[in-house]
């Protein structure tokens, strides 16, 4: 347990067994520089993605910050897509961040489009 509650590993993870760390490869816990092999004994290539600058989608539209609302005027499902929920996983911030700078509205329905922990 650590001073900010109890430490949660993924099932299967011995006790003892390091924490992935950011730009881990593909299929190995423990980061790029470990020497990771692939199938064919080639080093697997860390996989490094910047993080997209989030600060111009601060004020959102709705009234709490980093979340944006897009409506159509026609009935239809509600979306929610939240990127973020854990800190060091990118990819969901770069697909919001590029369905905002693209302007990408629905035909129907609601989208809503959320960075958490921010």
């Amino acid at each position: 347990m650590s001073a900010d509650g109890p430490t949660r590993r993924p099932p299967g993870r011995p006790k003892d067994a390091a924490a992935p760390s950011v730009g881990s490869t593909p299929g190995e816990l423990g980061g790029a520089s470990s020497g990771a092999k692939g199938a064919d004994s080639r080093p697997i290539p860390p996989i490094e993605v910047d993080f997209p600058d989030i600060e111009r989608w601060r004020d959102g539209n709705t009234g709490t910050p980093y979340v944006w609302r897009l409506a159509s005027e026609r009935a239809g499902p509600r979306v929610t897509i939240q990127a973020l929920t854990h800190g060091n996983e990118v990819c969901g911030a770069i697909a919001i961040d590029w369905l905002l700078r693209e302007g990408m509205r629905p035909t129907r329905g609601t989208l809503t489009l959320t960075f958490a922990n921010v």
